[in-house]
């Protein structure tokens, strides 16, 4: 026997809303990037009619950052800023940018930093620590190679190599990855260590992840 069928009323939600509760999350200040083409970036947000988005507040001399920040919210776009600014930096650096301000965000990832909150002062505070030295040097073609050795307050040293060269296309609408040929580089620690790891990006170029493996010399 086959059951009538009841038509059930469903009140609608406004359009409006569910645009309303979409939110972005952008990086202004990677230059480098696609965000290098602001007026493409800032059409896009046009295009999807996205009005809420989330970016770090910088403390920046880089003046076209404030400047594409206040465009955005000339444009009705309000930005949730992420800070670990200091609290004496938070409101001089956000007077450039506050009419674009809709909300505050500390600290991101604070799991990954060597910091604890305070209650009290409400400031995230850190440990008193001097980073000590490590001897090392270079061989290989260092002419695009910069580097910048850190230190944890837990003592591992963290020593960082990169390709100082374009790494995206964003001329002539190509918008591309530049595929960049890997340069070899041989580290010589002077400082004895227990053990290291190798750890390289794998995959795309945005991507967050990479390999890491255990290496007994370097």
């Amino acid at each position: 026997m086959q059951l009538p069928l009841h038509a059930e009323s469903v009140r609608a939600t406004p359009a409006d809303a569910f645009v309303d509760s979409i939110g972005v999350n952008i990086h202004l200040h990677y230059n480098d990037t696609i965000y290098g083409d602001f007026a493409k970036v800032k059409s896009a947000f046009a295009e999807v009619g996205v009005r809420h988005v989330r970016d770090g507040l910088v403390d920046s001399g880089w003046q076209p950052y404030f400047e594409r920040v206040n465009e955005l919210a000339a444009a009705g776009i309000r930005f949730t800023f992420i800070t670990g600014l200091k609290l004496e930096r938070i409101v001089p650096v956000a007077e450039k940018v506050k009419g674009a301000i809709e909300a505050f965000e500390g600290p991101n990832e604070v799991n990954l930093k060597d910091a604890t909150f305070n209650p009290a002062s409400r400031v995230w505070e850190s440990a008193e620590f001097t980073p000590a030295s490590l001897d090392f040097t270079f061989t290989g073609d260092l002419k695009n190679i910069p580097s910048t050795l850190l230190q944890k307050s837990d003592g591992r040293f963290y020593l960082c190599l990169w390709q100082e060269v374009s790494s995206y296309d964003i001329k002539d609408s190509v918008e591309a990855d530049i595929r960049n040929p890997e340069i070899p580089v041989t580290l010589n620690l002077v400082t004895p260590v227990s053990g290291a790891k190798e750890y390289r990006p794998t995959g795309e170029r945005l991507a967050r992840r990479g390999k890491s493996r255990k290496v007994g010399s370097i």
